[in-house]
């Protein structure tokens, strides 16, 4: 909420002059803001209440507030004469040739051309949650403020209620309990399940783009503009429908750093269609219903935004227009927001409600003559892995589950051998628990892994040539023949 974050920085300022605000992004959450700064002090917990009373005044109070747009250099100048030398030179170094700076009596901030004081005022109840402290800038410690705004305290308390139970969501944890992945401080050690779980989902991006009839290429050190790479390829080959996974260094500022959801290197997935004018509207409704198809097998509830450019150029807005006709074919409810477009971009909650942009939908006006469709599903993979295990609170599907089926013997570890044959046979990703620990033991253990289906086998079952399965999410237990549970997983795991 980059709004919010701008009540955060001038109540900061306002109440302790001498401090320095960072330049950053926030998070795309309808509650969460934050902003860094560099202290001159030790900042207390006790300051907390009083930086939020500060807030609370800043909303209430009728001030003026002036949009300035300069170039860069104007800009850097003003901010230094404010003295924000940090936000000076990270204006200064700015690609734009205009630049927004937010102008509040003496408080003035870099800030998004859609930044509107209006959405500000919406929020009356501010909760500052986390104080941590970042990487040091230029040898200075950095302290980072993170909070939620809302509009009632009903709905303050609501939020708190959620941040109580979120630890069973927590992909961190929930990851650990499935034994997925070890997170560093360099990167993301990804376990035999966790790399299995990466692998399938790989292989299904791969089945689902080749039914749309996409090639599949590889580029390494070109640099980060794979749009330009695979223009490069479609000029000299004439191949329209291109796609390609890499692994990228990934360093989207999103307010709170959150594990996967904020991976420091990732896996990014780019398709690009190649397509005459006349074809842009069809292509780009094939394109939101591939994503918003796949989205809603994986069960995620989403938000789509269609972004309208702030760039007044005629081919920008017409590729916005035809987003537009092509959202409203597919018939999912949007909104339609200013940032960099034309675009259609798709956000889904984490277990805390944040929201995280995880699939996006571009036109590139790049070529003269040819217009570039750009999507991504996987944006990047490691985000939509983390989101799944938060949606689903660790019970992934079974196409997607590493280990789909545990088979457990109770002194009839042959039959019980017998049955994982057969199920490994059919193509299921099995395996089998004959250890002389106590069943409970071992059941207690498969569903702290979250494994879909548990197959149980003592003398009983081999005597009715049966097996007992129990369903890991809903509990149920059934006796069933095992060729009966072999043709229900086949069923259960169709897409």
């Amino acid at each position: 909420m980059i709004e919010v974050s701008k009540i955060l920085a001038a109540a900061v300022l306002e109440l302790f002059p001498e401090t320095l605000l960072l330049p950053s992004n926030q998070p795309n959450n309808p509650h969460g803001f934050g902003a860094d700064f560099i202290f001159p002090f030790q900042l207390s917990s006790d300051l907390l209440v009083l930086i939020e009373e500060k807030m609370v005044q800043i909303a209430k109070e009728k001030r003026g507030v002036k949009i300035l747009e300069m170039v860069p250099a104007s800009a850097s100048a003003f901010l230094e004469h404010k003295e924000q030398p940090l936000l000076a030179e990270a204006v200064k170094n700015s690609e734009d040739s205009l630049v927004t700076l937010l102008q509040m009596g003496e408080f003035v901030d870099h800030c998004d051309p859609a930044f509107s004081w209006e959405r500000c005022q919406q929020f009356k109840i501010f909760r500052l949650l986390e104080t941590t402290q970042k990487e040091t800038y230029q040898g200075e410690p950095v302290t980072r403020l993170s909070g939620a705004a809302f509009e009632t305290k009903d709905a303050l308390k609501e939020f708190l209620k959620k941040r109580e139970t979120f630890p069973q969501k927590d992909h961190l944890i929930v990851g650990q309990d499935l034994d997925l992945f070890t997170l560093f401080e360099e990167g993301v050690l990804w376990h035999p399940r966790g790399e299995a779980m990466r692998s399938q989902f790989l292989h299904f991006w791969k089945g689902e783009l080749a039914k749309q009839n996409f090639e599949i290429l590889s580029t390494t050190d070109l640099g980060k503009d794979l749009t330009a790479n695979h223009c490069k390829y479609f000029l000299a080959k004439g191949a329209r429908r291109l796609a390609e996974v890499s692994s990228r260094e990934f360093d989207e500022e999103t307010g709170w750093k959150r594990g996967l959801l904020t991976p420091k290197n990732a896996l990014i997935d780019h398709a690009h269609i190649f397509c005459e004018a006349r074809d842009l509207l069809k292509e780009s409704i094939s394109c939101l219903q591939f994503i918003v198809k796949i989205l809603k097998i994986l069960q995620f509830k989403f938000r789509l935004v269609l972004c309208s450019s702030c760039k007044d150029e005629q081919r920008e807005k017409e590729g916005t227009l035809l987003l537009e006709r092509a959202l409203h074919v597919i018939g999912d409810v949007y909104t339609v927001e200013k940032r960099k477009g034309p675009a259609v971009e798709i956000f889904i909650q984490d277990g805390m409600g944040q929201e995280w942009k995880a699939a996006f939908v571009k036109i590139d006006c790049r070529l003269a003559k040819e217009e570039i469709i750009l999507f991504s599903l996987l944006n990047p993979l490691e985000r939509l892995i983390a989101l799944l295990l938060e949606n689903r609170e660790g019970h992934l599907p079974l196409w997607l589950a590493p280990e789909q089926a545990r088979v457990f013997g109770v002194k009839e570890n042959e039959y019980a051998q017998g049955i994982l044959d057969l199920l490994q046979r059919a193509g299921l990703r099995a395996t089998l628990d004959i250890r002389g620990e106590k069943l409970a033991t071992r059941l207690h253990e498969a569903l702290q892994r979250k494994i879909p289906w548990l197959v149980v086998v003592g003398q009983q079952e081999r005597e009715r040539r049966l097996v007992t399965v129990r369903a890991c999410l809903s509990g149920s237990t059934e006796e069933m023949p095992i060729e009966s549970f072999i043709e229900q997983l086949h069923k259960e795991q169709q897409l």
